[in-house]
């Protein structure tokens, strides 16, 4: 399975250091910190993409739903200007 690229590029250090446990063992992100986060916006067109893969990725399985997350990890790749040296290093390949 391949790595969610928002989940790797929000890097789990950076959010573990930015959350805090509450009295009952519940996680909380303190906002001024997680607004601190590299996320980027993404062109309508963008999300209206994103949008429909996501979608489409509730209704299949398998080597589909694989070709649909690579899809989805291109486009984030995309708006994050990852190299093909970065892409490399994330998606461990």
């Amino acid at each position: 399975m391949a790595v969610c690229p928002l989940e790797f590029l929000n890097d789990v250090l950076v959010l573990h250091e930015n959350q805090h446990r509450d009295s009952w063992g519940g996680v909380r992100f303190i906002a001024q910190y997680v607004s601190q986060l590299p996320i980027r916006s993404a062109s309508a067109e963008a999300k209206v993409r994103l949008a429909e893969l996501a979608e489409g990725a509730t209704k299949v399985e398998g080597a589909e739903l694989a070709e649909v997350e690579g899809e989805i990890n291109r486009i984030v790749f995309g708006l994050f200007g990852l190299s093909a040296e970065e892409v490399a290093l994330v998606t461990g390949e």
